[in-house]
Formats: structure tokens, sequence, C-alpha cells
């Protein structure tokens, strides 16, 4: 009973099997307001299940998902390499105004970036893939940044006591000692390609995807097909998150030290 009043009490402590016991008694009070409710808007359970076998054989889901799979991986190798090459180039001062200014554009709308990347790349393609890397690239520096610049100054000062050079202090403090909380950041922030797919293959519809796929379902209103593609990328995303938390626990299993609850 403790433990029960503790998950209800601000700061309060308590055990993972009870987070997820939590969790699931959640899912399930969904379930059963998604089965009794009486909108004629929401789609049955029954029918999202139904849908799945006239997208698999008669609409390709199968190809439209690895046709969006492929570009958003595309999109997120991209991504990360130029995320982290500007956010550790803020070792360097000239190159901080840069990171502030792909900052400060995730403050703006894409209505004019199609244009400009049209009349730049040509390609589809490869516009597409600009437009999902922009979207990520713009929230995954700033967070990395702000994640550098928390560390502590006894961090860089241990390094220089051990006689380190600026670049070794760069690599063993910064890049390797931080490498954990990275890999969270770009999990979090790869999320918002997903979110991104069905307005960039809206726009650009030549290859097809998961997108175009929805946007077409949700144009003639078939509920049934468009939640039952919402929630088959809410399981792929929900499979991406746990391999990037499996790669974690991989590469940097001391990270979950002291902070494991049992």
């Amino acid at each position: 009973m403790n433990h029960i009043r503790a998950a209800f009490t601000i700061n309060g402590t308590t055990s993972k099997s009870l987070e997820q016991a939590i969790m699931i008694g959640f899912f399930i009070a969904v379930g059963v307001f998604w089965l009794v409710s009486p909108s004629k808007i929401l789609p049955t359970p029954w029918g999202v299940i139904g849908a799945f076998p006239d997208l698999w054989f008669k609409d390709g889901i199968g190809i439209e998902l690895w046709t969006s799979l492929t570009l958003n991986i595309e999109a997120i190798v991209i991504m990360s390499t130029i995320s982290l090459l500007v956010s550790y180039a803020t070792a360097i001062p000239a190159m901080r105004p840069f990171a502030s200014t792909i900052s400060i554009a995730r403050f703006n709308g894409f209505v004019g970036l199609p244009l400009l990347f049209t009349i730049w790349i040509g390609d589809q393609h490869w516009i597409k893939v600009a437009l999902l890397v922009t979207g990520m690239c713009v929230f995954t520096v700033p967070s990395i940044v702000t994640m550098i610049e928390a560390i502590p100054r006894d961090a860089y000062d241990h390094g220089r006591v051990l006689r380190m050079s600026r670049a070794r202090v760069l690599w063993e403090v910064v890049i390797l000692g931080r490498f954990h909380e990275v890999i969270d950041i770009l999990r979090t922030n790869v999320a918002i390609g997903w979110m991104m797919l069905p307005m960039v293959e809206g726009l650009f519809r030549a290859e097809g995807g998961i997108g175009v796929l929805i946007l077409t379902e949700n144009k003639y209103f078939k509920l049934e097909s468009v939640y039952a593609i919402i929630f088959l990328v809410a399981g792929i995303g929900l499979a991406q998150d746990f391999m990037i938390r499996l790669f974690k626990s991989l590469m940097c299993p001391y990270a979950n030290i002291n902070t494991e609850r049992k």
C-alpha cells in the first residue's frame, strides 16, 4: 500500500514493476473506452484490425512502408552525422554562431523550404531527405549543445591535470564521456522523422510511401485504414526506440549503473 501511495506522491519513489502495472492499467482503460465509445467518427477496434488485409493485399502497404523506412533511415544517418559534427565543433568559438543559427531555424515553418530545395537539389528523393534532415537537425543540435554546455568545469580541469591535449580533452570528456546522453538525445529527436513523413511524402508523391498512403486513405475518409496505419507506424517507432535503447545498453553499460530501479 505504501508503494502505491508513493506512486501518486510528488517526488515519490516506486518500483519499476509498479510503473509497468500502472501503464498496463492505463492501456486497458483506453481500450475499454474505445470499445464502449459511442462516437461515429472513431472506428471500432475490429474495423481497424479488419483494414489490415486490404492494406496489405490491395494497397501494398508493405512496399510503401519499406519505402518510408529506408527514407527515414537515410535521413537519420545524415542528420546524426551533421548534428554531431556541428555540435562538437562548438568547442571552437568561431563555430558557435553557426550552431546558434541552426537552433534559431527551429522556429520557422517549412513553407519556403520545399521550393528552395527543389531549385537547389531537383531530385525528389533527396528533397525529402533534406526536409527530414532539416526538421530533425534544428532540434537535435541545440539539445546536444545544451548538454555540452552543462558539463561541469571540473571534468575539463581533471583532463588538464592528467596533461591531456585540448583535442584529447574534447575526445575523452565531451565525446566519449557524454556519449550515452547523446544517444538519448538522438533517440528522442529521430522520432520527429516519423511525424514529418506524411507532410514530406505528401508534397513529393513520386516514390510513394506510408505518408502518401495515409493521406490518400484520409482523403476518402477510410478511417479504419487511417488508424490501422497510425498503429502500424507507432509500432515501428516503438521498435526503433527499443533498438536505440538496446544499442545504448551495449555501447554504454555504465550509463544505467546508478539509474536502475529495483
